[in-house]
């Protein structure tokens, strides 16, 4: 970016006219060119044009003799005033500059504060649409849990308890029944001398024909010494527990005998 060296403000190369000799560039509306009209080629500016020194020739017949030389203390003074002059444009230029320097620095820097602005404020955007979009998920997945919980107790309601608690009553009586049915079929024999390899199953059948009652192995589910075995002679016999089918069980019971004690 040039400056102009009219108004001494920044422009662009475009915009206007380019001295071709000192190389500086101009507002056109500095150098009095207007838009429309194209710029000559060479062109010069308005200082170059100045500095261009004339043709003092001293045979022209107007001239004649040249003008008396100055004395050297007004040449003195006059040197001075020029020094202040061009001390005095430097300063002003120089403000120029670092005005124009500050501004430029000024733009720069509000321009870069607005896009960081721009980026964070999309940034925070997408944070608020993300947090959105997980708030639904959550509210999404609470109505699923509170559909699932109803569901869970719809299934665990009393009615449903207490047919259960009815089926389990109605089993521990059955197998309570089943229990009764089988301690009746259970018949103790008592007394009985315990011989060493003795057979429990031969001994039932031996006293039930004593009985009067016919008995065979199949109608014995099973017979055996309940206690632990006899070491004295003086301690008692282990009973026998036989376990009998139901008719052989009825037809004892039809006797209406009992053998206990019997040796």
């Amino acid at each position: 970016m040039a400056k102009c060296g009219g108004c001494g403000k920044f422009m662009s190369l475009t915009e206007g006219a380019k001295c071709d000799k000192c190389k500086s560039s101009y507002h056109r509306q500095c150098v009095g060119i207007r838009d429309a009209v194209p710029i000559a080629t060479p062109w010069h500016c308005p200082e170059c044009k100045r500095n261009v020194p004339r043709d003092n020739r001293a045979d022209t017949p107007v001239r004649g003799h040249a003008p008396p030389a100055m004395d050297e203390s007004h040449l003195h003074l006059m040197d001075t005033s020029s020094s202040s002059n061009t001390a005095d444009k430097t300063t002003q230029e120089f403000q120029i500059n670092i005005r124009a320097e500050l501004k430029l620095f000024k733009e720069e820097f509000l321009n870069t504060v607005r896009h960081e602005f721009q980026v964070m404020r999309h940034d925070l955007s997408e944070i608020r649409t993300a947090i959105s979009n997980t708030n639904a998920r959550l509210m999404n997945l609470e109505e699923r849990v509170a559909v699932i919980e109803t569901q869970k107790q719809a299934q665990l309601q009393p009615s449903g308890a207490s047919d259960l608690d009815n089926i389990i009553s109605q089993l521990r009586s059955d197998i309570n029944d089943r229990d009764q049915e089988l301690l009746a079929n259970d018949i103790q024999i008592s007394n009985l001398p315990e011989i060493s390899g003795e057979n429990p199953n031969n001994t039932v059948m031996l006293i039930a024909s004593k009985m009067g009652i016919k008995m065979e192995p199949r109608d014995i589910v099973c017979a055996e010494r309940v206690g632990g075995r006899r070491i004295t002679a003086v301690q008692s016999s282990a009973p026998v527990v036989t376990t009998l089918y139901v008719h052989t069980l009825t037809l004892l019971h039809t006797h209406r005998s009992s053998i206990f004690g019997l040796v």
